[in-house]
Parts: C-alpha cells; sequence; structure tokens
C-alpha cells in the first residue's frame, strides 16, 4: 500500500512538472508571437509613412484602372525601388498597394496589379486599413504565387498599414506578403517541451496555420497528400485512432471531429490535458492551449504521452519488480529510497530538459533581432534622405549612420550564431533543402564581399564557372557558411592583399575554395579551429562562425576543411553534393 502511495506521488509531482512546462512554452510562444507581428506592423507603418512613397501612390492613383498603363508607369518603378530593400530585410516575396476599391494598384508582381486576391481573402481589410490601423492577416492561397517545384499555390500571409496624404486622410493601403513557412513557422518552434514536441498555430476552422515537423508520416497515412504542404492543408481532427501505427478510419476527414484541444480553443477557450487526448495523428498527447482574439488565431503546444511519461514508468516498473523479488528483504526501504533519489535527479533533469527557460536564449535572441531589422530599416531611410540632402554636416551625420548600421549588423550576426549554436546544441538545427543552383547559393556572399573588400583595399577575386549547378540545399544556410569563410578572410587580409574565391565542378561534387594572403594560421590552432567558441586571438566575434560552418556543411552530406601555414595565407574548403548540370 504504501508503494502505491509513493508512486501516486511520484506521478503527481511529474504531471505538475509537465503541466508547468506546458504552461510557460505556450506563453513563451504567445509572447514570442505577439511580439514578432507587433514588430513587423510597426516596421510597415514606418515604411507607409515615406513621403516618396505617398506622393508616388498618389501618382500611381490618378492612372486610374487601366492595369497596362498601371504596369508601365514610373511611379511603380519607383515605388518597387523604395520598397525593395525591406523586401530584402524581412524576406517578404511580394508587396501591394491596395485602392479605396480593393483593386491593388501597384504590386512586386505585374500579374497582381489589378488584382483583388488580398481583400477577396479578407473582406472586412480596407474598412480597417481605412479607419487607420494596421493589420495582421492569415495564411492564405494566392493563385499569384505558385511554387516552382509543384505548381500549386504556397500558403501566404499579409501585414497591412494605411497610406496617408498630406493631410492625414488614409488614401490606400500598402501590404507586405509574407511566407508563414518562414518567420512565423519559426517564432511558434523556439520553444518545446521535448525534443520531439510541437507548438503550432491554427485558425478557427482548425486549419494548421504553421508548418508540422510530421509531414511523412501525414502523407503516409493519407491525410496530407505528397505534393502540398501541411499548412491550409491539415485540419487538426481526431481519426479515431493512431495513424502512425497503420490505424485506418472509414469515416472521411472532413467529417472526423475535431481534437479535444481543437474543439475547446476554437470556443476560445485555454486549457490544459495532462491526462491524453488524440492529435490530429490520432497520436495519444498531452498539451496546452489558447486563444488569441486579437490575432484571431489558436496556439497548442503538445507533446506524445509516452515520450512525457517515460521516465516515469521505467520507474514505475523497475519499483514492482524490485517489490516482488525482494518483498521482505531488509533492504527494501534501501532499495525504495535510492532508486527514489535516482528518479527525482532523473525527473529534475528531465523537468529542465524540458522546461522553456532552455530556450530562453532563442527567445531572446529572436527579439532582438525585431528591434535590430527596425533600426537597420530605419539607419536605410534616414541615410537615403542625408544623401538626397548632401552638404558637410550631412556627410558627418552619413559616417556616424554607417558606423550604427555597421554596429547593429554585428549585433545581429553574433545574435544568429548564438542562436545557431543554441540549436545545435540542443539537435533543433534543421536544413530546410530545396532545388537551387550554386551559384544562387553563392551569389548574395559574393556580391556583399565585392563592396567590404573595396573598402578596405583588398583585391577580390571571384571564379565562378558558368555551368549551372543544381543542389539540393538550404540556400541561406550555404550563403551564411560563404559569408562567414569570406568575412574572415577579409578581417585577416591587410590593405593590399589579395581574397580568391575559386569554384570546381567535379563529377559528382561541387568544391569551393576561399583563398587569402593573411598571415596564416599555426599548425596547433589548425586541430581546434572548428571547435564552438575557440578564438587563437581574441576579435570582435564569439568563436562560433566556423563550428556553425562545419555543421551546415556536413548536414548537406559535403565535407569542409583549412590549409595553412604562418606568413602564407590560409585556404578553407568545402564541397556539396551536386544533382546534375542545369540542361
Amino acid at each position: 500500500m504504501t508503494v502505491f502511495w509513493f508512486l501516486t506521488g511520484i506521478r503527481s509531482q511529474v504531471e505538475g512538472s509537465l503541466s508547468s512546462s506546458l504552461q510557460t512554452v505556450l506563453e513563451t510562444t504567445e509572447k514570442a508571437v505577439q511580439t514578432w507581428v507587433n514588430a513587423e506592423e510597426q516596421g510597415i507603418t514606418l515604411l507607409a509613412r515615406n513621403d516618396d512613397l505617398r506622393l508616388n501612390v498618389e501618382k500611381q492613383l490618378r492612372i486610374g484602372r487601366d492595369v497596362q498603363r498601371l504596369r508601365a508607369s514610373e511611379p511603380l518603378k519607383r515605388i518597387r525601388n523604395l520598397l525593395d530593400p525591406a523586401m530584402k530585410i524581412y524576406r517578404f516575396p511580394g508587396f501591394a498597394i491596395i485602392a479605396p476599391d480593393g483593386v491593388q494598384i501597384a504590386a512586386f508582381l505585374d500579374d497582381a496589379i489589378g488584382a483583388t486576391d488580398i481583400v477577396d481573402h479578407d473582406p472586412d481589410l480596407i474598412a480597417r486599413v481605412m479607419a487607420g490601423t494596421a493589420n495582421f492577416g492569415l495564411p492564405y492561397f494566392s493563385p499569384l504565387f505558385l511554387d516552382p517545384s509543384t505548381r500549386k499555390p504556397y500558403p501566404l500571409m499579409t501585414f497591412t498599414a494605411p497610406i496617408r496624404n498630406q493631410a492625414g486622410d488614409v488614401i490606400a493601403a500598402l501590404a507586405f506578403r509574407a511566407d508563414p513557412r518562414l518567420d512565423f513557422t519559426k517564432t511558434t518552434q523556439l520553444a518545446a517541451v521535448t525534443k520531439n514536441g510541437e507548438t503550432y498555430a491554427f485558425d478557427r476552422h482548425g486549419r494548421l496555420l504553421t508548418e508540422s515537423p510530421f509531414d511523412d508520416e501525414l502523407q503516409r497515412a493519407g491525410i496530407l497528400p505528397s505534393d502540398a504542404v501541411s499548412i491550409l492543408n491539415v485540419e487538426i481532427r481526431d481519426p479515431g485512432g493512431n495513424t502512425v501505427k497503420g490505424y485506418h478510419s472509414d469515416t472521411p476527414r472532413d467529417q472526423q471531429p475535431l481534437t479535444r484541444m481543437a474543439q475547446s480553443a476554437v470556443e476560445g477557450h485555454a486549457g490544459i490535458d495532462i491526462h491524453g487526448y488524440r492529435d490530429y495523428r490520432g497520436v495519444p498527447v498531452i498539451g496546452a492551449w489558447s486563444w488569441d482574439n486579437q490575432l484571431n488565431l489558436g496556439l497548442a503546444t503538445e507533446v506524445d504521452s509516452s515520450e512525457a511519461f517515460e521516465p516515469y514508468r521505467h520507474f514505475r516498473n523497475l519499483l514492482l519488480f524490485v517489490l516482488l523479488v525482494t518483498l521482505g528483504v531488509s533492504t527494501l526501504l534501501l532499495l525504495i529510497l535510492r532508486h527514489r533519489d535516482r528518479l527525482l535527479a532523473s525527473n529534475e533533469t528531465y523537468r529542465q530538459a524540458m522546461s522553456a527557460r532552455e530556450d530562453s536564449m532563442a527567445i531572446v535572441a529572436h527579439d532582438l533581432k525585431n528591434p535590430l531589422n527596425t533600426m537597420l530599416l530605419r539607419t536605410h531611410i534616414m541615410l537615403q534622405r542625408v544623401a538626397d540632402g548632401g552638404g558637410a554636416e550631412g556627410a558627418g551625420i552619413t559616417h556616424n549612420l554607417e558606423v550604427l548600421q555597421g554596429t547593429v549588423r554585428h549585433m545581429k550576426q553574433l545574435i544568429g550564431d548564438l542562436t545557431d549554436a543554441t540549436k545545435i546544441h540542443a539537435g533543433r538545427l534543421h536544413l530546410e533543402r530545396q532545388e537551387c543552383t550554386l551559384q544562387q547559393a553563392l551569389e548574395p556572399a559574393i556580391e556583399s564581399m565585392r563592396l567590404l573588400s573595396r573598402e578596405k583595399g583588398v583585391e577580390f577575386d571571384a571564379r565562378v564557372p558558368p555551368d549551372i549547378l543544381r543542389l539540393s540545399a538550404d540556400q541561406p544556410r550555404i550563403t551564411q557558411v560563404l559569408d562567414n569563410l569570406l568575412g574572415n578572410s577579409l578581417k585577416f587580409t591587410p590593405p593590399g592583399g589579395k581574397i580568391t574565391l575559386q569554384v570546381a565542378i567535379l563529377e559528382k561534387e561541387a568544391r569551393v575554395s576561399v583563398a587569402d594572403t593573411g598571415p596564416g594560421i599555426s599548425h596547433r590552432a589548425l586541430k581546434r579551429i572548428f571547435e564552438p567558441y575557440w578564438q587563437e586571438q581574441k576579435t570582435s566575434g564569439m568563436g562560433l562562425g566556423l563550428f556553425i560552418a562545419k555543421t551546415i556543411i556536413e548536414g548537406h552530406g559535403g565535407r569542409i576543411w583549412v590549409e595553412s601555414d604562418l606568413g602564407r595565407g590560409t585556404t578553407f574548403c568545402f564541397t556539396l553534393p551536386s544533382i546534375g548540370k542545369q540542361a
């Protein structure tokens, strides 16, 4: 009887710890999503107040609704030039200027001019914008934006802000289209109760608004088509059994009930269920959820019940075995106490591993990136205005702004490196591999280096063959690796020196090398150069760049190495497997 009382107490402790962890993760995710949305709305509102943008929007409005004239107008060209930096900073796939009647009179894509897809998705949008408020729009499928691999529409979400004339009246709306598979999904996945836990967003109909980490399982179960994304295509319905273990329901998917969690959330309730329910795969899970009336979406964090209670079950089974075998033995109490201490220590470690406090570094880093992006955008706008004004005083202001801009970029790099290192140590650095060309992955870093090397007085020679080599790669991550290697070479190459980037196309892979005429690296340092936080001599970084680069390249199935002698410069090389040349 005492043993069962003891197990009940331990079970209660584990449930309390899990409940606390689920609530912490949920609250952390809610705050992160709200912070991200507010930062995006503030940045877009700032852009909408730009005088040059306002003047060109007024000119575009006066053209009327002739689509051909709208597409060929000079104001459209100037609007695109004004908004291009923001699209690159925020990684927006498109923008639109929406007239009061809902027609898009300017856009990133010519096909979007004259269209009404944004207002068709959200008919009340214009009324809210004309009332002077910025708006966050939930994901939807636009027929104007197709996935290049499937030729099917992919999900988009919108951020919209009013454009006012000099009198303060709203004359149009500035709308940016965002890809929910990027920052929105990543924001919800910053914290998790366990490594295989899931935190996601969903709409009033119970449809996923963020990517699921279980696409492969959903496709095998027939819940998700093989050429579709989970966003908006997967509804949070209970199939009645565990589809991961082969269960198949005879009830059509659209007739299955919402999961217990989803049903409660769409009715506006928040809750925690530590006893278990089936998720949209039919897997028994525990979870916590809430509904955000302001954003009109629900958030849930869930973890597989068997995974959550695995330490407890191991201890329970062990304790019962010991009880049956050693009943009446004088050492029973000692064994129970020893295993109890082991359980409590294991449970504490497990609780800490599950706790969202381990994700605080990633949350803080993410929250810092949004104001840093805003600072970069503001300095860019101020530099444009100073450049238009000119004069000696303007030159001084330009210098200070450029110093500020450089400092903010450096802070973003440090935060990015720290976030990546945290994900690597936690086993959460995921590579989003898609088909791309080697040139697409390398070109952003090459263009950036051309400017930076010219400023320092270092010769930069990029030798990239014209052959179009296709890769299956996470393009931004490959750009990040080359940025790091070129940046290191520029840091240690003195003015008058030379940096050479060379690409060799081999039979089944590409080899990229970065050689410089810097001071070189000692043999002692070469053995440790890819270790995290290690630096031979203290610099402005944290010693994480090469560690992250090695992880990324090896994650692609490639190799990375360094060759150097003191006084003779350094050469970094890496390889990437190819999937053939483009015809």
